[in-house]
């Protein structure tokens, strides 16, 4: 049995870091117990957002997992 799976990553840029850690993690509660995704690469980075201001950039790669066991009787 094979699965492929579609890609919807999320991706949000947050104010602060410890919004940026929040969203993260609700991010990953939303998921992780769902036998149909597969989360992957996770991670919060520093982005320009302004000529002086820093922002958090919120990073969940979602992965979609789809059955393609087909099976015909």
């Amino acid at each position: 049995m094979e699965e492929k799976g579609k890609h919807y990553d999320f991706e949000r840029t947050c104010a602060d870091r410890k919004t940026a850690e929040h969203v993260l993690n609700a991010v990953i509660n939303e998921y992780k117990d769902n036998s149909n995704w597969e989360i992957g690469k996770q991670e919060i980075t520093e982005v320009q957002v302004g000529y002086d201001k820093i922002g958090y950039k919120v990073f969940v790669e979602l992965t979609r997992k789809e059955n393609n066991n087909t099976m015909k009787f």
